[in-house]
């Protein structure tokens, strides 16, 4: 069933996007708490604000590799 292996896999693309958006959500609001805890100014560093969306897809692209990995044994 080519159809169904193909419908599983956009799910699990879908699943991987949307755990993506929460760890990159979660990363921006540890990044903005640890800027406001120890006084940086983000508006100054703009560069710490590249962090969140490139750790997030990173991880997304990370994720995605080691499952075809682990299930094509």
């Amino acid at each position: 069933m080519r159809g169904s292996d193909d419908r599983n896999l956009i799910f699990l693309y879908i699943f991987l996007a949307a755990g993506c958006v929460a760890i990159g959500t979660g990363i921006t609001f540890a990044l903005i708490a640890l800027c406001a805890y120890y006084g940086i100014n983000i508006m100054k560093n703009l560069w710490l604000l590249a962090i969140p969306p490139v750790a997030s897809v990173t991880i997304n692209v990370l994720l995605i590799e080691l499952y075809k990995k682990l299930v094509k044994r």
